[in-house]
């Protein structure tokens, strides 16, 4: 196993000898990775689980909701009660604050330790709360929605059309420009 949590898949008194004699190295407080592994690719294919071993609470959100994991730069969009910012290795969380009462579904993810479910935000909720298609709560002004697509019919777990059809959506009706956001928070009340 390449990926270690304390309390999850070992116990702190083994995690710390395993680290003193060099076989783990300590990421953070509690994640441990092999010495012998690639870390970076090791913190990336399981960047959602540790997001969620760091941060319970918290939801995907933005591009992370859609790809049910890390961007292809290695930005990871949560949100939660507060603002913040982690780095571990190659992984950028990126916690964003969340509605008094955000609209969440709930995500299955594989990433090869095995299946574990998590709050992600529904498509209603990303099209409200996105500000811009280009700012970086969005995770679009790097990467065209064709490659969006791309990345989520890679993903492992099947999902419905229609959260394939929210980036289309999405850029339909414009939402760089503030008419276009006024626009889809109609379209988002008339179909509820």
């Amino acid at each position: 196993m390449a990926l270690h949590l304390v309390g999850e898949t070992i116990d702190k008194t083994r995690s710390h000898y395993r680290a003193e004699t060099g076989k783990l190295i300590q990421l953070m407080r509690g994640i441990y990775v092999d010495a012998d592994d690639d870390i970076e690719a090791t913190v990336l294919r399981h960047a959602v689980r540790i997001a969620k071993y760091l941060y319970p609470r918290a939801y995907l959100s933005a591009a992370s909701a859609v790809l049910l994991g890390p961007t292809p730069d290695g930005r990871l969009f949560l949100s939660a009660r507060r603002k913040q910012r982690t780095r571990i290795s190659a992984l950028e969380i990126i916690q964003n604050e969340a509605p008094a009462h955000p609209s969440v579904g709930e995500g299955v993810i594989d990433d090869g330790m095995g299946e574990f479910r998590i709050a992600v935000s529904s498509i209603r909720q990303r099209l409200v709360s996105g500000d811009s298609r280009y700012s970086p709560k969005s995770g679009m002004g790097t990467y065209p929605i064709a490659s969006y697509k791309r990345m989520a019919d890679a993903r492992p777990v099947p999902v419905s059309s229609t959260i394939l059809a929210a980036p289309n959506l999405t850029f339909a009706l414009g939402v760089n420009f503030p008419a276009g956001r006024g626009r889809i928070r109609n379209a988002v009340n008339a179909g509820s």
